[in-house]
């Protein structure tokens, strides 16, 4: 992301906000903090009819418009914001709806009657590199690989490489081809891996397999890069970590990313870190429950007490088109860090993030048991 200009005031009232996106990760931070009723200015085509004639013809318009609804393909990377006109356009209605494709590499004006804290520093985060590129994988197995970036908010296939290898059998001629095909298979996955993944902005390499794939190849990785004398692969020698999988599949990250060891080793990908938090919540609620809780309410009462040491939160929240919710939610996110606690938000894109949103969405360790918590489910259910 860039941003170009920017009007918000250190208050965070009514500003404007030029950003240009440069990929997936920030389409989906741009979703994320575009709502209904924001203002957005882009350019566009649209098909319009000549007044003159009721001929039609398409042109490309500078559109502003009044933002009704947004929607994001997490397939095709793509967003797109639906509005009303605010601005005048020849042979186009005043008022009118249209639907703006918001395009990598093109500027975006984006202007809210009033911004929040949470919006500004997320959009200023996705403008620093070493926050953006986070871990390059490798999940294989014998004859399949899959390639694939995995950032702060989600898990990106680059490309698949799939090689047939012969069947083993006792026969030399066999054994052979098998070593060609493996010969064959690893030249096309270093290939692939070289020229699908920013290799410059990558903070390690996880190369994850059955059996002992993942380790054949790394040594393969190696000693081809030194071969080539390529300095970019080669500076993943000492930030390269091996791992089991039960396949080669893109399913079998999930559970990769779950082992200590793995998380243990790559620390500063965000992504390992919140699965390892979630997983850590879990532990607590198991062993003693009056320290982890989740939900808005519980965790609100918590958040007002100053008890939260830790606070897990999905991006999803954030995307409420309730503004007074957005707000709670943004308050709580500011109480805990003025407090001392740590806050991570969760992409509702990653696994992590899934799982937080099948318990509400929010969820908090807590700094010391708060049993009268459990009051308010009583409460609850004498409402009910």
């Amino acid at each position: 992301m860039k941003i170009t200009s920017s009007t918000v005031p250190e208050d965070y009232g009514h500003g404007s906000m030029v950003v240009v996106p440069q990929d997936a990760d920030d389409m989906w931070t741009l979703y994320n903090h575009i709502h209904p009723g924001d203002v957005v200015e882009g350019t566009t085509t649209r098909k319009v009819i000549r007044k003159s004639d009721n001929s039609t013809y398409r042109k490309t318009i500078r559109a502003v418009l009044r933002v009704t609804k947004t929607d994001y393909d997490a397939r095709s990377a793509s967003l797109q914001i639906a509005g009303t006109f605010e601005n005048e356009i020849e042979d186009v209605s005043p008022g009118a709806a249209h639907t703006l494709d918001v395009q990598v590499n093109r500027q975006l004006k984006i202007t809210k009657d009033e911004w929040n804290k949470l919006e500004v520093d997320d959009l200023n985060d996705a403008c620093d590199m070493d926050k953006r590129a986070e871990l390059g994988a490798i999940i294989m197995e014998d004859g399949v690989a899959h390639v694939c970036i995995v950032t702060s908010n989600m898990t990106i296939l680059k490309a698949k490489v799939e090689v047939s290898i012969p069947k083993k059998t006792a026969y030399e001629s066999s054994i052979k081809k098998i070593g060609r095909a493996h010969e064959r298979f690893f030249k096309q996955l270093y290939t692939v891996f070289s020229q699908s993944l920013p290799l410059d902005t990558l903070k390690a390499l996880l190369i994850a397999s059955p059996a002992f794939y993942a380790t054949e190849f790394k040594n393969y990785l190696f000693e081809e890069a030194a071969l080539k004398s390529d300095k970019r692969i080669l500076r993943f020698k000492d930030k390269t970590v091996i791992a089991h999988a039960s396949s080669g599949y893109l399913q079998s990250l999930k559970e990769v990313m779950k082992d200590p060891n793995v998380v243990s080793h790559l620390s500063s990908a965000k992504y390992g870190h919140q699965l390892q938090m979630l997983e850590n919540f879990y532990t607590i609620m198991n062993r003693d429950d009056m320290r982890a809780w989740y939900g808005p309410k519980h965790v609100a009462k918590a958040v007002e007490m100053g008890a939260v040491d830790s606070l897990m939160v999905s991006d999803s929240l954030f995307r409420s088109d309730d503004v007074a919710e957005r707000k709670e939610y943004i308050a709580m996110v500011e109480e805990v860090k003025n407090s001392g606690g740590s806050v991570e938000i969760f992409s509702s894109l990653h696994d992590a993030g899934q799982q937080l949103d099948d318990i509400s969405g929010i969820a908090a360790i807590l700094k010391f048991p708060l049993p009268e918590l459990q009051d308010i489910e009583s409460e609850d259910e004498d409402e009910d």
